[in-house]
């Protein structure tokens, strides 16, 4: 009877180191396959990543592109339009140097009446006709000049920085 006893509790250990083998090959098992399908879902995961980064790295390329043409536009209207500028401004300065001297003449012209006016008085207080002197109101006029163009127009000299163009009564500015 001890023998069928220590049979019987053989068996029965037996049968439990089988049913916990069985247990652990389940579990090594199931361990093993989620492992699998977590390893197929990493590298799926992986590389659905990797093209996210490729498709990002790609449009960030093509944005880059897009602002570099953008910037060269960019630099190249506002070197055309410091050049339009810059051309106006000259254009603006000439205006104001004509507007200058028109001024100056048209105010010197406004003198000539009260010049006539005098000659005339001269007339009816002497008789005589007198030549009239221009020598005051060309001084008048030259008192206003704030150009050295128009020092120059009036002793027809040339000056410093200016010059008559060749065969032309038009002036070059430096």
């Amino acid at each position: 009877s001890q023998i069928r006893s220590l049979s019987q509790q053989s068996s029965e250990t037996g049968r439990r180191i089988r049913e916990t083998i069985q247990i652990i090959g389940g579990a090594i098992a199931g361990t093993f396959e989620q492992a699998e399908t977590f390893s197929v879902e990493d590298s799926a995961r992986v590389e659905s990543a990797k093209q996210d980064i490729g498709g990002v790295l790609g449009d960030f390329r093509h944005l880059t592109g897009y602002l570099e043409d953008s910037a060269e536009t960019l630099r190249a209207s506002t070197r055309d339009i410091k050049r339009d500028i810059a051309e106006s401004l000259v254009q603006l300065q000439f205006q104001d140097r004509v507007s200058q001297i028109l001024t100056h003449v048209r105010d010197n012209i406004e003198l000539l009446p009260s010049y006539l006016e005098q000659y005339e008085r001269d007339f009816n207080a002497t008789g005589q006709l007198a030549a009239i002197d221009w020598t005051a109101l060309m001084q008048e006029l030259m008192n206003t000049y704030a150009t050295t163009e128009e020092f120059v127009n009036h002793d027809d000299k040339p000056a410093k920085g200016l010059r008559k163009a060749a065969g032309s009564d038009s002036l070059t500015f430096f």
